[in-house]
């Protein structure tokens, strides 16, 4: 099913049509074929297009609903398109650029899919590290952050960074540590803070320093206000952890997938993230 695509002129012309992504979404989605989202159940009558009614219990749903594109008005072609900007480049995103690129009528509408497509990359982020790992507290401007770094072959394979909440660091670092290295890895805790001049901090220390690079070429300073900082560092670690791939349509893949897989998130709901 993962399909990798050589450029973007590959990757639309698979994605042309409503009628294309809809399959692809479908095959998606339901590999295995159609799914009660209700009971399970595997029978279905289809009632519309890519639209189903489950013959054991009545439930209707469509391809879309509850996932990502639900109550969408635009075309499907146009996110596929928006998925391949914010996937295909080492860079962040930003609205600004999207809404040009993509048409949009409003800054809003690119910033809300942005933050949409920003909530997707999670679920990749929530396998545990194992092996070595490096970890400790860092600060991105004023707002501080955990961070946990697996190391291979003397230099960072991946990485988990989280908010750092304003009480009880002690224990909410430790459940971090719990939720993002598996048991038996080899944990070294920085000692002191993770910042220029502290010899504790090695791998750690570069990939913040390459954070900060990567946040500084961003147009909206929005990254900076805490209840938003969270969906950019999701996109850096997801992008981040996966740079030899990037080019290759396997994020594409990978981001779509997870759009299906996604309880769909309003513009409101964003904003009130805290």
């Amino acid at each position: 099913m993962e399909k990798m695509f050589q450029n973007e002129i590959e990757f639309k012309n698979a994605f042309s049509s409503e009628e294309q992504c809809l399959s692809y979404l479908y095959d998606l989605r339901w590999p295995g074929g159609y799914q009660c989202p209700r009971c399970q159940g595997n029978r279905a009558w289809q009632i519309r297009r890519y639209k189903y009614k489950c013959q054991n219990c009545g439930y209707q749903t469509s391809v879309t609903a509850g996932t990502l594109f639900q109550d969408t008005h635009k075309p499907l072609p146009l996110w596929f398109r928006a998925i391949w900007y914010v996937a295909s480049r080492e860079e962040n995103a930003n609205a600004l650029e999207l809404q040009k690129i993509m048409g949009l009528g409003s800054y809003r509408t690119a910033w809300t899919w942005l933050h949409k497509l920003r909530q997707a990359m999670a679920p990749s982020l929530r396998k545990k590290l194992a092996g070595d790992i490096e970890a400790g507290v860092a600060s991105v401007g004023s707002i501080d952050v955990f961070i946990t770094a697996s190391v291979q072959n003397s230099q960072v394979a991946d990485i988990r960074i989280q908010l750092c909440p304003k009480k009880e660091k002690i224990a909410s670092f430790q459940a971090f540590l719990n939720a993002t290295v598996s048991d038996g890895s080899r944990v070294k805790v920085v000692k002191g803070f993770i910042q220029r001049g502290n010899r504790d901090a090695e791998y750690t220390l570069a990939a913040m320093a390459a954070l900060k690079d990567w946040l500084a070429k961003t147009r909206w300073a929005g990254y900076s206000q805490e209840n938003y900082l969270g969906y950019y560092l999701d996109e850096y670690c997801f992008k981040y952890n996966r740079q030899a791939e990037i080019r290759s349509g396997a994020l594409c893949y990978e981001l779509l997938y997870n759009a299906v897989h996604l309880t769909p998130v309003t513009y409101q709901e964003i904003i009130d993230a805290k």
